[in-house]
């Protein structure tokens, strides 16, 4: 099998996102806690939605609530609901992670 070619931002996407590998992370996450440079929302989203077209992230609409650490130092205590961006087995190879463990994945409801 033929890995993806990945640009250096989508790598780190799908590293970001994998770092929870039965949730994946939310888009507000990213942007705002995760990536290690602000970057648009829209092209986070339009980039992950690519990855979602090429079988290496799934998404689904869910709920978070929680604390968040944002890139300023600052933490917010909250609750969203938002897109979460989960990698699949195929976006675990792509960046040389072997297969989930639990051989199970939990994705938030869809609502």
């Amino acid at each position: 099998m033929d890995l993806p070619v990945l640009s250096e931002f989508e790598r780190e996407l799908l590293e970001s996102c994998s770092v929870s590998p039965n949730m994946g992370e939310t888009t507000t996450t990213l942007e705002e806690e995760i990536l290690t440079e602000a970057y648009d929302r829209e092209l986070i989203e339009a980039s992950l939605r690519s990855l979602v077209d090429r079988g290496l992230v799934m998404v689904s609409k869910g709920l978070f609530a929680g604390v968040q650490r944002l890139r300023d130092g600052s933490v917010v205590h909250r609750a969203y609901e938002d897109n979460w961006w989960v990698v699949t087995e195929e976006g675990r190879a792509a960046i040389g992670l072997p297969p989930r463990r639990s051989g199970w994945l939990w994705m938030p409801p869809s609502r």
